[in-house]
């Protein structure tokens, strides 16, 4: 998947797509796109995607777009925006994480999770 995803153009922000036998190590990968495996598939390891979009019913669009949605995680300063959107991704697991702006270079994240026993619903 990390091999398909630097063929398609992705970039790794961490990690380089090596790995040690079974072990991979952490990834954040960055410029994923929809036609890409590591966007499709669950990839069951520390990797973390990062995709664009424009608008918040695009992002729901592109959260709900896969057949594997284990888990998702918003990042928001508000956190009734992380409810409402997190109420629309069909996931296991949605993790709403608030971003407390705490003064310059300094933030408190308060995480709120709601899980469900299995995966495609709603969080």
């Amino acid at each position: 998947m990390i091999k398909d995803a630097k063929e398609k153009g992705a970039k790794m922000l961490v990690g380089d797509g090596t790995r040690q036998g079974a072990v991979v190590q952490p990834h954040l990968v960055a410029d994923v796109k929809t036609d890409m495996w590591i966007w499709n598939r669950e990839t069951f390891g520390p990797v973390t995607t990062v995709i664009e979009f424009d608008t918040i019913e695009e992002a729901i669009e592109l959260a709900n777009a896969s057949d594997y949605s284990l888990t998702s995680a918003l990042w928001t300063q508000n956190v009734n925006i992380a409810f409402d959107v997190g109420g629309q991704i069909r996931a296991s697991l949605c993790c709403r994480i608030q971003l407390e702006n705490m003064g310059p270079h300094a933030f408190r994240l308060r995480k709120h999770e709601r899980a469900h026993r299995s995966s495609q619903r709603n969080c």
